[in-house]
């Protein structure tokens, strides 16, 4: 199963959105506060069985508690067996997906793909209602959490140590058909133990039950048998967890957080259907980069229908979010979305093919608020010097502060680089040469709100830093380049440019730098 559209209205930061998703491996990124974790929480919402859901005004968009919640997530790929379908659940509310992403309130058109909606809608009472909606009839019907159960969705968050125990409702019960045989293995232990603490060698806890023992009977306590230490049944509950999954003698929950985080997904998706929904908030939470990347490919395999069966069940579909950039390096441009929130309305928006070489280049760009994008490596380190210095006078406050990125644009694939990223959105300035640069190129850039930064007299970075630096400078960086390349072949660089001989004593720069500033 997978998600097609989802609609929001009044969720926490998001006053109105309508994202048709277009795609089976997504991963939203934007800035902090762009509502990533808030798209991810509405499906969630929508489509988890569970019964309740913990909600405060807070939830509401600006806590207008007024203006209730309503989130709608549009469901393809059920299985035409499945019982959601039948006349007496809700066969009468299926709705078309039509190829074009548009959706068909009374599927009659064979070309259509059967799907569910499925609204979530909260007022001012707080109680939740699940319903399964279509337009023609907007009153729907109950949706029960056994009915949202068959849809199979799957959160990864930051709280996964509730995954690595049996309790009520937890993973691990639907994978062990319930909790009996686990409560049944507690209650024995319960026994075990309370023997063992009876019959054990704790001395200092008798010593201080007796104490406690005199203590009551001096105030009119009256004990059947006597104090003793032992372990009190009612704090070791199936409830509470405390039937968890151990490595060797040493519980998961104790292990590293990637650990466990890898762990609960191994337990969510052994205990979902096939085709199930999963989402992943910050993929890259505790996971080191070749463990994000692993992880990534194992997602995609379990979405490729082509590859050979495995002892996991197959994906539906996968939504993640990230803050970092090796996710990016793993994905293609179709997989991501940008999140941008502007006044009422939240986008979500696809980076064109353009974007690709930003993406596999400076992967940090789709991270950023704003992207100074350079058209090759000199023009970025010549702008990260200049931030160093620019730092100096403000502070100490870097660009980065105002999520600045400086990104090599890759030589002549910038500024369709720069228009593909001013067209997501983004506040992107464009440094390049002067000397190769078109005048249509130009105003595409500027078209998009590109603001482009070129050299005067059409020179390249390089000749306009040689032009503009006085004598003693151009002779110090004439001495770097000697000194990092060798003097020789420096000479015979400058030699071929000039189309004069190279002299007999290239390491000798004052005739050098005499005939280059001549020049």
């Amino acid at each position: 199963m997978y998600v097609l559209r989802v609609e929001i209205a009044n969720f926490r930061g998001i006053k109105t959105a309508d994202w048709i998703l277009g795609g089976k491996c997504l991963c939203l990124v934007g800035p902090n506060d762009s509502t990533k974790t808030t798209l991810l929480d509405a499906i969630e919402y929508a489509l988890s069985p569970s019964p309740y859901l913990n909600l405060s005004e807070v939830d509401f968009h600006d806590a207008k508690t007024t203006e209730p919640i309503e989130i709608r997530v549009t469901v393809g790929g059920i299985p035409p067996e499945s019982p959601l379908w039948r006349d007496g659940k809700f066969g009468f509310l299926k709705r078309g997906w039509k190829l074009g992403c548009e959706m068909a309130d009374e599927p009659e058109d064979e070309e259509c793909e059967p799907v569910l909606t499925i609204q979530l809608r909260v007022d001012d009472s707080y109680e939740p209602e699940w319903t399964a909606f279509a337009d023609r009839q907007p009153e729907g019907a109950s949706m029960f959490p056994g009915d949202r159960a068959r849809l199979g969705v799957v959160r990864l968050g930051t709280d996964v140590d509730r995954d690595l125990a049996w309790g009520r409702y937890s993973v691990l019960s639907k994978l062990t058909g319930g909790h009996e045989e686990a409560d049944v293995v507690i209650a024995e232990a319960q026994r075990l133990l309370r023997k063992a603490a009876k019959e054990g060698d704790v001395v200092k806890l008798n010593e201080a039950a007796r104490k406690v023992e005199e203590a009551a009977r001096r105030r009119g306590v009256r004990p059947a048998s006597g104090y003793q230490p032992g372990l009190d049944p009612k704090l070791v509950t199936f409830r509470q967890g405390a039937f968890a999954l151990h490595d060797g003698d040493i519980p998961l929950r104790a292990a590293g957080l990637g650990t466990r985080r890898l762990a609960a997904l191994a337990i969510q998706r052994a205990a979902v259907p096939d085709g199930a929904i999963v989402l992943i908030d910050e993929v890259e939470h505790g996971l080191e980069p070749h463990r994000i990347r692993r992880l990534l490919r194992n997602l995609r395999q379990g979405l490729d229908p082509s590859m050979p069966d495995s002892v996991d069940p197959r994906l539906g579909q996968v939504i993640m979010t990230t803050h970092s950039a090796v996710p990016l390096l793993e994905l293609e441009h179709s997989d991501i979305r940008i999140v941008r929130l502007g006044g009422d309305k939240t986008e979500i928006m696809g980076p064109p093919k353009e974007a690709q070489g930003v993406l596999r280049t400076v992967p940090g760009a789709f991270l950023a608020r704003k992207v100074l994008l350079c058209e090759g490596a000199t023009e970025v380190g010549l702008c990260r010097r200049v931030a160093e210095h620019w730092k100096v006078g403000h502070e100490g406050v870097p660009i980065e502060h105002f999520g600045v990125e400086i990104a090599d644009g890759g030589g002549s694939n910038a500024r369709d680089s720069a228009i593909a990223l001013a067209g997501l959105k983004y506040d992107v300035a464009y440094l390049g040469d002067s000397d190769k640069a078109k005048r249509s190129d130009i105003e595409k850039m500027g078209a998009k709100d590109v603001k482009v930064v070129l050299w005067d007299d059409k020179l390249c970075t390089e000749e306009r830093i040689a032009r503009d630096l006085p004598d003693k400078g151009f002779g110090e960086v004439l001495m770097l380049a000697c000194t990092a390349r060798g003097c020789d072949s420096v000479g015979t660089v400058i030699a071929d440019a000039l189309h004069v001989a190279k002299p007999d004593d290239p390491s000798q720069l004052e005739p050098w730098t005499s005939l280059l500033i001549v020049s």
